[in-house]
């Protein structure tokens, strides 16, 4: 049997009957995280990464993630620059060591909406960048590719009339809070 306990103004702990129950809950989880990744075109490492600092009851260090995912120090110190970047995580104060610890952010909202600029935005801007470079090479003149182009276009136009839309329904979600 699986509870979720919460503690004053930090993340849920899971109390579990079994160890054999935590190790399967914490292997699903971690799995959840990397379809997720996934479906955003993140690396498989930076879902396991996120989802070890998300299990973890305490500030987690780079070569704690390392050893738990057995990813290489490199895939790790990208994937939590990634996530830091992201705002998915952040970095904490620890007293007696130099290792930085990470523990997730209380809002996914953020990551989300950080994603969205960092990633999103940049790649419809490059697009119509493409999209002003090809309607000026002399293939353009070709009616398919003319016509293909035009549908691209199309798509660039509505993709960036929809982030607005997406950004403000996020900020009105409470489902993406921890707490």
């Amino acid at each position: 049997m699986v509870r979720l306990l919460h503690r004053d103004k930090s993340a849920p702990v899971l109390n579990y009957s079994t160890p054999a129950q935590r190790i399967n809950s914490d292997a699903r989880i971690l799995s959840l995280f990397v379809r997720l990744t996934k479906l955003v075109g993140l690396p498989d490492s930076v879902g396991q990464i996120y989802g070890v600092i998300f299990l973890s009851d305490t500030p987690v260090e780079a070569a704690e993630i390392c050893t738990q995912t057995g990813a290489s120090r490199g895939s790790v110190s990208q994937g939590l620059r990634l996530l830091r970047e992201l705002w998915a995580i952040q970095l904490v104060e620890t007293n007696g060591t130099r290792a930085e610890k990470f523990v997730t952010q209380d809002h996914l909202r953020l990551a989300v909406e950080n994603f969205v600029k960092l990633r999103i935005v940049p790649a419809l801007k490059d697009m119509e960048s493409e999209l002003d470079h090809l309607q000026h090479s002399e293939d353009a003149q070709r009616p398919a590719l003319a016509e293909k182009l035009e549908v691209l276009r199309r798509w660039n136009k509505h993709g960036k009339k929809l982030l607005p839309l997406v950004s403000g329904f996020l900020r009105t979600m409470p489902l993406f809070t921890r707490r």
